[in-house]
């Protein structure tokens, strides 16, 4: 579900950004592209629930966990403003169920991956047992995007209190942290940790477009630097 949507997202944009420069011809093959990828994805990984983590007919797997960032593809396109790649329903069902089990699972950020029954992953496949810090501020942004104020925080609050203030390791930030008590797990200095300069565009409802305009946050930021 994770590598899926973030290709169908790619196509989306890129038929944009051809639309934009005049080559229709591409622009039309990955509009078709898109739809055949996007009939695909609903009709292999949705549940009823949610986006199941992956269907594999030839190799006779089906995993039914929830991975907690299972829309990031949901996150590329709003950021750069094309809207939403799945249906309505489906994606607010799939953020309850992401509440329901993966935000529930861990007084720490969120889990990757749960159970349909809220129980961890605890494969050792997919590190789904564990809070991914970068996916999981994803996952806040996709929420706080949804209109999910509170809980887009809260999972933001956990993550950082537990780098910080518990473990004391903000210089220094991991992967991976541990779901039982927030600890350093895997990866150190992890650059998909920086996700989180994109928490304020997040809590403005604003584009990226619009965040590094002239006169945007960024560009406000620059000017107050070059003064000092």
């Amino acid at each position: 579900a994770y590598v899926a949507g973030i290709w169908l997202a790619s196509l989306k944009i890129a038929e944009h950004m051809a639309e934009r420069v005049g080559d229709l011809a591409f622009a039309k093959d990955c509009r078709v592209r898109f739809n055949r990828g996007r009939s695909a994805f609903e009709e292999k990984l949705w549940n009823g629930r949610y986006y199941r983590l992956y269907d594999d007919p030839e190799g006779g797997r089906t995993s039914e966990v929830c991975l907690a960032n299972q829309l990031m593809g949901e996150w590329c396109t709003r950021i750069v403003g094309l809207g939403d790649i799945f249906p309505t329903e489906h994606v607010a069902s799939a953020l309850n169920a992401v509440e329901a089990l993966n935000f529930e699972a861990t007084q720490f950020g969120i889990v990757n991956g749960c159970l349909p029954d809220g129980m961890r992953d605890t494969s050792g496949k997919t590190h789904s047992s564990e809070i991914f810090v970068g996916e999981s501020i994803c996952v806040a942004m996709t929420m706080i995007y949804a209109g999910r104020m509170e809980t887009g925080l809260e999972i933001v609050r956990r993550i950082y209190e537990s780098i910080a203030l518990r473990h004391r390791t903000p210089w220094n930030q991991y992967c991976l942290i541990s779901a039982e008590d927030g600890g350093p797990v895997w990866g150190s200095d992890y650059y998909s940790d920086l996700a989180i300069w994109a928490l304020p565009m997040a809590l403005k409802d604003e584009t990226i477009q619009t965040f590094s305009s002239a006169g945007g946050l960024i560009d406000r930021i620059l000017q107050a630097g070059g003064k000092t």
